[in-house]
Formats: structure tokens, C-alpha cells, sequence
């Protein structure tokens, strides 16, 4: 399993260093009655809009972990919002979608944007700088604690603790070792 409280405490971390002082953003939640949605939206809280008061929160959406809603989304905020520094989404999907809005409507320029999951699109979305940051669940540095786990199962016994899958950062600095 995944702690996808720590996907948003990173995103917040993330956002926390690198938005302007009196940042406006938005954020694209996955589904809402998904405990993940609400986890990684917790987490970002925590790390950004709780240690940074000066982050103003302009919106915030249930937008389904659908690039078409994050698509829908991002296009009703610019024409509310004159500013909008940064966008925050709880997938890549979403995150792609509004990067797509943006796009469109030639504002792209000094907005971050976030999401979680480092698919390929989102990959080489931040290799272009189209987006900031994508979270990846690292599978593989935890291979040795699930062969582990399936080691204990095999001599019939009962494993202890879960094992966790951390994520890792994916930016700009290191997006180049991700590609493929």
C-alpha cells in the first residue's frame, strides 16, 4: 500500500518552497468519497496552505481523477480568476487537463502544476515544462520488503506490518532519469 498522505505532503512541500509570496492556486480532488482523494488532499494541506497563511485557496473541485473535468475546471477558473499561480491536482490525469486549458488560452507562463501518479504524459509534460512536479509510487525500492512479505507466507506463517510504498519526486532536476 501506498501512504497518499505523503503524495500531497509533498505536493505541499513542494508548492510551500517555490509559490510567490500571496500565491493564488487551485486544486483538482480526485474522486471525493475515495479515501486516496482525501488523503492526498490532507497531506497538501498540511505542507502548504497551513504553513504558508499568505496561499490563497481560489477554488477547489471534486473533478473525478478525469482530464476532461480538470479540462473543464481550469477553463471556468482563468475566465473567474485573473491570477492563478499555481494548479494542484490530485492525479495526472487532471493535472494534464488543465495543462491543456492552459495551453489554450496562452497562460501557461509561471504557473506550477502538480499531480500524482508519473505517467508518461505527465513525464514528459515537466521534461517540457509544461508541468512542475508528478509523484511516482515507488514500487521498486520496496521489492525487497514484498519478497520479504512473500518469503514469511510461504513458510506458512502470518507477516508483520504492512509493507509501504514511498513516493518519489519527479521535477525539472531529476525528470531526465524517468524518461523513456
Amino acid at each position: 500500500m501506498s501512504d497518499e498522505r505523503q503524495a500531497g505532503r509533498k505536493q505541499g512541500e513542494y508548492m510551500a518552497k517555490h509559490l510567490p509570496q500571496g500565491a493564488k492556486i487551485v486544486y483538482l480532488m480526485g474522486e471525493s468519497s475515495q479515501g486516496s482523494a482525501v488523503q492526498r488532499w490532507e497531506g497538501f494541506k498540511e505542507a502548504c496552505l497551513d504553513k504558508r497563511p499568505d496561499v490563497q485557496l481560489l477554488a477547489s473541485v471534486d473533478a473525478g481523477w478525469s482530464s476532461t473535468e480538470g479540462l473543464k475546471n481550469m477553463t471556468l477558473w482563468m475566465k473567474l480568476f485573473p491570477r492563478i499561480d499555481a494548479v494542484v491536482a490530485g492525479n495526472d490525469n487532471m493535472a494534464l487537463g488543465a495543462v491543456q486549458a492552459l495551453k489554450a488560452a496562452n497562460r501557461m507562463d509561471g504557473v506550477l502544476v502538480s499531480g500524482v501518479d508519473a505517467t508518461d504524459e505527465a513525464i514528459k509534460a515537466i521534461a517540457a515544462g509544461d508541468m512542475s512536479q508528478t509523484m511516482k509510487q515507488d514500487a521498486d525500492s520496496s521489492a525487497e520488503d514484498i519478497f520479504t512479505v512473500l518469503q514469511t507466507f510461504l513458510k506458512g506463517e502470518q507477516p508483520s506490518g504492512n509493507v509501504v510504498v514511498p513516493f518519489i519526486e519527479i521535477t525539472k532536476d531529476n525528470v531526465a532519469q524517468f524518461q523513456q
